[in-house]
């Protein structure tokens, strides 16, 4: 029992034959005949189960992204209760004026950061020399001209195709 075919193997015999039917000047021998109407069903069965295939893992990684959606969603969750924990232990040893609690499980400590959080208040114009600023294109007003045939030229504009499965 031979090996089913794989899909691209079926393309590229379907386009020998389209290639001798061509060099033939268009004469289709019986033998090309029978070449050409056995690969059609083939290609179609082999597309089909290919698709099927395709629909199975987009169902799989549907349920991974679900998954992975819930565990991020609990990693979240459990990080704003450390989050919360932390500062709720911290403002009480604060209250009580302790900065350090030891005992046989944990040290607890409270230090000065490192690096201190600098901030310009809100509504008040930032000094030129420490603004950020940050230009990318709007996309979607990009599309709007191209639509309108307003597109300045420059810009390149590239249609693609994909592949729909009903």
């Amino acid at each position: 029992m031979t090996a089913p075919k794989h899909l691209y193997e079926i393309v590229d015999e379907y386009q020998a034959v389209i290639q001798a039917v061509e060099e033939a000047e268009g004469e289709l021998s019986p033998e090309l005949i029978a070449q050409l109407d056995a690969i059609p069903g083939a290609f179609k069965e082999k597309a089909e189960r290919g698709a099927l295939y395709l629909r199975n893992l987009q169902t799989l990684a549907e349920g991974a992204k679900a998954e992975a959606d819930r565990l991020n969603a609990l990693a979240t969750s459990r990080g704003n209760a450390v989050d919360r924990l932390k500062a709720y232990l911290k403002q009480n040893m604060e209250r009580m004026g302790e900065t350090a609690i030891v005992t046989p499980l944990v040290k607890l400590r409270i230090q000065k950061n490192s690096r201190p959080a600098i901030a310009w208040p809100d509504g008040q114009p930032i000094p030129t020399d420490y603004q950020r600023v940050s230009v990318s294109l709007d996309g979607t007003k990009a599309y709007d001209a191209q639509k309108a045939g307003t597109l300045p030229e420059g810009f390149v504009v590239t249609l693609g195709t994909h592949l729909r499965i009903q």
